[in-house]
């Protein structure tokens, strides 16, 4: 608990003053910025995480971390990534704040989405730009999460981050990568068929699940695993009408959905295929 601590780097300096988000890798405080007056701050958010000793898988995680959102901050739908400050035990990232916070807030508890096609529209589309410019510069993030995508005030713009898990491998044979719900089939693996598979088809059924969390609030699934989960098991012997039956969505975003969530990697839509997709369907 780090709340009250002056972060200093340079002309910077940063008081945490609140804590506003907790996870695995760490916490995230809201930060005033002291160069600001007490009457009309500007606040940023701070990622805390722990320093790895040099030479480990952990650090080089930490590094590619850096880089690749380094990378990706100039655009317009990443969070920016202002600053890197590493201390004897810490390793501090200074990033934008987004009032709205993150997309599972948005959804869940604000419902900014529910019965709103053209609000789905103008987040999802914002989403697929940020992804896209990832995959085009050789980046593919891994952890597409709603948890990893925040808002600004009033939900009008998102902004991709936390890429703890990104890689510049097209190809991975690293199963179990990233969140339950949002892992491919040929993420999941299994052992009798533990392949090679590729990172940016991955993503791409990643974002068909959000698609889901914000149209329907809920998930299709625990895990895409026939071997593990009957409602995916269910879902791989008729796609559409499955999503018709647990989902309150229409005929069009069920046909969408079967084909961004095609259990099959090679033939899954790809990510301008499914722009324009977005773009035509008339609801969700």
């Amino acid at each position: 608990n780090q709340l009250g601590y002056t972060l200093v780097s340079g002309d910077l300096q940063l008081r945490f003053v609140h804590v506003a988000g907790k996870g695995a890798y760490g916490i995230v405080y809201l930060a005033w910025d002291l160069s600001t007056p007490e009457s009309s701050p500007k606040f940023l958010a701070v990622k805390c995480t722990l320093k790895y000793e040099a030479g480990t898988e952990y650090e080089t995680l930490q590094k590619h971390e850096i880089v690749y959102h380094s990378g990706m901050s100039g655009h317009p739908n990443v969070t920016t990534l202002h600053r890197v400050i590493q201390e004897e035990h810490y390793v501090y990232f200074v990033l934008d704040y987004h009032e709205g916070g993150d997309l599972f807030s948005a959804v869940i508890d604000r419902h900014t989405f529910e019965h709103n096609d053209v609000a789905v529209k103008l987040a999802y589309m914002q989403l697929l730009d940020a992804v896209q410019a990832c995959h085009d510069a050789g980046i593919s993030h891994r952890d597409l999460k709603p948890e990893n995508i925040m808002c600004s005030h009033q939900d009008s713009r998102i902004f991709l981050t936390d890429f703890g898990l990104a890689t510049e491998s097209g190809i991975s044979s690293s199963h179990g990568c990233g969140s339950g719900h949002y892992m491919s089939p040929e993420c999941v693996g299994s052992l009798e068929e533990a392949t090679p598979y590729s990172t940016r088809r991955s993503d791409i059924w990643a974002l068909g699940i959000i698609l889901i969390n914000i149209v329907a609030g809920r998930h299709p699934w625990q895990l895409a695993s026939v071997a593990h989960d009957n409602g995916f098991l269910q879902y791989c012997k008729d796609r559409a009408t499955f999503l018709l039956c647990i989902l309150p969505i229409s005929r069009e975003a069920a046909a969408l959905l079967s084909r961004v969530l095609d259990p099959n990697p090679r033939t899954r839509m790809s990510i301008p295929e499914l722009k324009q997709a977005v773009l035509d369907i008339r609801t969700f």
